[in-house]
């Protein structure tokens, strides 16, 4: 018998696909360290992106905050002229796994 952690974990694994694909053969994971440099690539990774949002996990709640308040714009901007291409509309960032 299975037990219902183990259930639950296939049926959210599902719901929780990562799709970094923007255009092409390019992907957001592909550029983002050069678009972000070395330091904040290293604290974060693209996890999801649809609809021009790019939801991007974070190390810590520290990191969030800098990105949100003080990066997130120039980040937009770099990934957008790398694609050539207004595709990511706004990006979230969130604690999780690296």
């Amino acid at each position: 018998m299975d037990h219902i952690s183990d259930s639950l974990a296939n049926v959210f694994k599902g719901l929780e696909e990562k799709d970094t694909n923007t255009q092409g053969n390019t992907s957001i994971e592909e550029i983002w360290p050069n678009c972000v440099g070395e330091k904040i690539a290293a604290e974060t990774k693209p996890y999801y992106f649809r609809d021009g949002l790019l939801r991007v996990h974070v190390r810590t709640s520290v990191w969030v905050y800098e990105l949100t308040h003080k990066y997130k714009q120039t980040i937009r901007d770099r990934l957008n002229e790398t694609l050539g291409t207004a595709t990511v509309n706004d990006i979230y960032f969130r604690v999780g796994q690296i």
